[in-house]
């Protein structure tokens, strides 16, 4: 099974349903099931994100210490993977 490792808290929304696209350099054709993996890394950042802390709370999770890293947590579903054209 292939995999992506994606850090905290923005992981732990995939897999909550909260973060629906994630966008990066590069791109794949694989679709299908797809392990997301959490990194040790946590963007401490995203905590000062109202929305982000809104979001974690509907589930539980009260600070960053709480979050799962270094593991597979879930699997999902890719069903598309579409290139970004970014205009600067």
């Amino acid at each position: 099974m292939k995999a992506i490792t994606i850090r905290q808290p923005w992981a732990n929304l995939i897999t909550f349903g909260e973060k629906e696209f994630e966008t990066s350099s590069w791109q794949t054709k694989h679709c299908g099931a797809l392990a997301i993996h959490a990194g040790k890394q946590i963007d401490k950042a995203a905590f000062d994100e109202v929305t982000i802390i809104a979001s974690l709370l509907r589930y539980g999770i009260k600070s960053h210490e709480k979050l799962p890293t270094g593991a597979i947590i879930a699997t999902v579903d890719l069903i598309e993977c579409h290139k970004v054209k970014v205009d600067y």
